[in-house]
């Protein structure tokens, strides 16, 4: 995007600068005083939000870039959807706005599908080795009418999804308490007037101190996703109707039919389906039989299905491993099982969670606990893999060699 500063013109900026904004924008560099991480905390707890100001010369450049951004896209909003957040609108003739976008659950972060987190393009004046990251919403956060701020109902839906998805993981990545490490993270969602991308629904988060590893992992979610989903587009993908009736409506009566008699797959075991799709493999389809998602009697029942993988992908060989899981996870789900990001003995422990022992998608990029971790791999590999210093949910199963 090339610059054309003769056309911009600071007495019409591209979103509204306050008096402070103004100071900042004729101070030097060198007289800007970076904000500390103690700063950051008491314009936090004070909500003093309108002092968080970018570096001088970061908000030159960020004028600019606004300007010319909305002179190619329309509006600093189309920009972030379209070219960082990937997301498409319900109705594309309106205007980005907070309730643009589709969304899987009516309460913020609550399901991984409609959040991501993305490092601060342009981030505020902070010391070197704060990491300010934002995690951008598809679902509204609920905000007072006078100055756009959060109500206490949304505070708290913030507050608990930062515990969960940032303290949690860093108190776990460093063996620690996730009271010990909650003063190294805080966040804070700058109200509607202050906001100059008001048009997505946006958090910011702030880390002390971030271990590189882990704010990779942070970040590769996202990425991950994506690129799986780009993935799952190039693959046809194996869904098998085991059921043994088939439920139909007609004129509002409910009636029941058997599964229609040439349904090879009805009443069959996951076991029994993996035979039969190895069996087509062998004898010369493509169809992808090392993963496959099964619809049976309790589909009817909760709209679950069972996700069931072949260990190792193993040509005919290997044990089955099976998870039942919420209906709309099944495509996603499944691709991560491919790109080895996920795995069924994984997720089997984590819909253990519930009574029914169905995989949600609050589970899915959740973090085992240490009994968890216990359950999965077992005291003795648990030993050799602290003994080595290995940490997280890919503690080696067997054969596992320190020195590697």
């Amino acid at each position: 995007m090339g610059s054309i500063d003769d056309e911009f013109d600071l007495k019409n900026p591209p979103f509204p600068l306050t008096a402070i904004d103004r100071k900042v924008l004729a101070t030097p560099d060198d007289e800007f005083h970076r904000y500390t991480w103690d700063d950051l905390r008491q314009i936090v707890v004070d909500n003093d939000l309108e002092a968080l100001k970018r570096f001088p010369s970061d908000l030159h450049r960020y004028l600019r870039w606004s300007h010319d951004t909305k002179r190619q896209y329309g509006s600093i909003n189309n920009f972030v959807m379209k070219e960082r957040l990937h997301w498409n609108l319900k109705d594309p003739s309106l205007p980005v706005s907070r309730t643009s976008f589709t969304y899987h659950s009516a309460t913020p972060f609550a399901d991984e599908r409609d959040f991501v987190v993305l490092a601060n393009d342009w981030p505020y004046g902070i010391e070197q080795g704060i990491k300010h990251l934002v995690v951008w919403t598809r679902t509204p956060i609920d905000v007072d009418d006078d100055q756009g701020d959060l109500t206490p109902a949304s505070r708290d839906v913030v507050e608990k999804f930062v515990d969960q998805y940032f303290v949690q993981s860093l108190a776990k990545h460093r063996g620690a308490k996730p009271e010990e490490v909650k003063r190294e993270i805080m966040w804070f969602k700058n109200w509607v007037r202050l906001q100059s991308i008001p048009g997505i629904d946006h958090v910011h988060v702030m880390v002390k101190a971030a271990p590189p590893d882990l704010l990779e992992k942070w970040l590769a979610k996202n990425n991950m996703l994506e690129k799986t989903l780009d993935f799952m587009d190039g693959i046809d993908l194996v869904f098998i109707d085991s059921m043994t009736k088939i439920y139909l409506e007609e004129d509002g009566i409910d009636e029941v039919s058997d599964s229609p008699p040439d349904n090879l797959f009805k009443g069959k075991s996951s076991d029994e389906c993996s035979q039969m799709l190895l069996e087509l493999r062998q004898a010369g389809s493509d169809i992808i039989y090392e993963c496959f998602a099964m619809f049976d009697d309790r589909t009817f029942v909760d709209e679950s299905v069972l996700v069931v993988e072949k260990e190792h992908r193993v040509e005919g060989g290997g044990v089955n491993y099976s998870v039942r899981m919420a209906m709309e996870l099944a495509n996603s789900q499944i691709g991560l099982y491919f790109v080895a990001y996920a795995d069924v003995p994984s997720d089997q422990i984590k819909a253990k969670r519930h009574a029914d022992h169905v995989l949600r998608a609050e589970d899915v990029y959740s973090e085992l606990t240490q009994e968890e971790e216990l359950a999965l791999y077992g005291p003795e590999v648990m030993r050799r893999a602290r003994r080595a210093g290995v940490e997280g949910r890919r503690a080696p199963k067997e054969n596992f060699n320190p020195e590697a």
